[in-house]
């Protein structure tokens, strides 16, 4: 595992800025103990982006469960709101936690930033452990101060004893070690065609697949599977595969530092399971031969993946509105009934105007950019 990120060569406009979301791992085994830091530097000269040569900046990274969401700037050093958004948030003290989808806990790290800068005297502690565990626990502590983040699909019934709260729609997509599309062979490429839900569903379940053009034929890809109870998995089940998984067996990684092994990988299962949205990206990133599915702007912090379009689609904001791509889902934030103060404050905060800007072009899309969408069940209704 390397401690370094390269960005590749692109250039900027003036006034022009971008932001840099980072995922790190960390299993709490590391021979000092200390909370792990990032450093970024660096500013723009004629659209590119010069290293400083003088000392950088620091921010300390807040850890979640297992995974470091840090969003980074350059020109100005390191910043982690846009400047030109108003983020208001209503004073609250106290402890909230935000726990369930993984697909969603990178969105609800930013805002949960974002809150505790604005309310100091407020703690929210983010877990994501998956959607219906995270109902699990709201269930299980009624009574307290608890959000559980929810991946649903259209005419989904609402959970009875819990307010739902609707914010907006994430868009997933099917991925591939880009190894793959070599496996293939010759034909329209894996990246430019696709594949099929119908070959999808087989790849999924563990069968064999052929298309006219011998794609596939003598491959043997390795699916990669989120677990049961992952409402990533439900979503991919009901709205691109039409069936459910079986229940394979936890993915085999290679060791960290440890290269692939390709003869290992073919003889792999053809279908395999783990527990989160990085896991599986780690896992489709160092298997030559695998495909996945998670969400869509998760993958420039894997190398060796790439997005796979779904019956010639891909995943943009475009063909979601349109209606032409069908593998997203409906997020929804669950309460106990009637919920107030810290619970109700930063669910306000999330739903703002200013928080919807933020979350915007990161794979996900806001109510008030469903107003007009073609599919009637992506909107939120009066949300």
């Amino acid at each position: 595992m390397t401690d370094t990120i390269t960005l590749p060569d692109f250039t900027l406009n003036r006034r022009e800025g971008f932001r840099l979301l980072v995922l790190l791992e960390d299993d709490g085994a590391g021979p000092s103990g200390k909370t792990p830091k990032i450093t970024a530097g660096g500013r723009l000269r004629g659209g590119r982006i010069i290293r400083r040569a003088g000392p950088t900046r620091r921010r300390r990274a807040a850890l979640i469960s297992m995974v470091l969401a840090v969003a980074l700037g350059v020109g100005g050093g390191v910043y982690v709101s846009n400047r030109s958004l108003a983020l208001n948030a209503t004073y609250s003290s106290g402890r909230l936690t935000v726990t369930g989808s993984t697909a969603f806990s990178p969105l609800a790290h930013e805002v949960k930033e974002a809150y505790e800068e604005q309310c100091a005297q407020a703690e929210v502690a983010l877990d994501a452990v998956g959607s219906d565990q995270g109902l699990a626990r709201l269930r299980q502590n009624p009574a307290a101060e608890t959000i559980a983040m929810v991946d649903t699909v259209a005419g989904q019934e609402p959970e009875k004893g819990m307010d739902a709260h609707r914010v907006g729609v994430v868009v997933y997509a099917v991925v591939a070690n880009r190894q793959l599309a070599r496996d293939l062979g010759a034909g329209p490429s894996l990246w430019g065609r696709g594949l099929t839900q119908e070959q999808l569903a087989r790849i999924f379940t563990g069968k064999k697949v052929e298309d006219a053009d011998g794609r596939l034929a003598d491959s043997t890809p390795v699916a990669v599977l989120r677990e049961e109870g992952s409402g990533t998995r439900k979503v991919f089940e009901s709205r691109v595969i039409g069936t459910e998984h079986g229940t394979p067996a936890y993915c085999a990684l290679p060791a960290p530092g440890e290269a692939p092994n390709e003869s290992t990988a073919q003889a792999a299962p053809r279908t395999c399971s783990v527990k989160s949205t990085t896991e599986l990206l780690d896992c489709v990133n160092r298997t030559p031969n695998a495909i996945g599915y998670a969400e869509a702007d998760a993958l420039p912090f894997f190398p060796n993946v790439r997005t796979v379009p779904i019956n010639t689609t891909p995943p943009t904001k475009e063909e979601v509105l349109d209606g032409d791509y069908g593998f997203w889902a409906s997020e929804v934030l669950y309460t106990r009934e009637d919920a107030t103060g810290l619970t109700r404050n930063f669910l306000d905060f999330l739903r703002s105007r200013g928080i919807s800007k933020l979350l915007e072009g990161q794979g996900f899309l806001p109510c008030r950019e469903l107003r007009d969408a073609a599919v009637e069940g992506m909107r939120c209704g009066d949300a």
